[in-house]
C-alpha cells in the first residue's frame, strides 16, 4: 500500500479550470484542512482516480480506493503506477462529484512509499 503526504487539497467546481478561451468560473479552489479530509472522502466516497505521469510524459490514470491513515492517504497501486511514483512522486487524486454534488475533489499528493 502506498502512502501519500497531502499537499493542498482543493475542491474545484466543474468548469473552473482555464482551458483555451474558457475563463475561470468564479473561484478556482478552496483549501481543505487535512483533519477535514476524512469527512470529505466520506462525502465523495473512497473511490478516486489517481493521476501519475509516465516516462513519456503522458498521464496515467487509475481508479483507486483511498483511505486516511493519520496524516497520510493510503492506496493500493499496480506496477506501472508504482514505477511512475518511484520516478516522479508528485500525483493527484481526483474524486468526481457525488450524484447530488456540483464539485470535484482534487488532492495533490507526494508518494512516500
Amino acid at each position: 500500500m502506498d502512502r501519500f503526504g497531502v499537499g493542498e487539497p482543493v475542491v474545484a467546481p466543474p468548469g473552473a479550470t482555464r482551458c483555451g478561451r474558457r475563463s475561470y468560473a468564479g473561484f478556482m479552489s478552496a483549501a481543505v484542512d487535512i483533519a477535514a479530509l476524512h469527512e470529505r472522502i466520506a462525502e465523495f466516497g473512497e473511490r478516486a482516480y489517481l493521476v501519475t505521469v509516465g516516462d513519456d510524459g503522458a498521464p496515467h490514470v487509475v481508479s483507486v480506493e483511498a483511505t486516511v491513515d493519520g496524516a497520510y492517504l493510503a492506496v493500493r497501486v499496480g506496477n506501472r503506477t508504482a514505477a511512475n511514483l518511484s520516478d516522479r512522486a508528485a500525483a493527484t487524486l481526483l474524486w468526481p462529484p457525488p450524484a447530488d454534488g456540483a464539485y470535484s475533489l482534487l488532492v495533490d499528493v507526494t508518494a512516500t512509499g
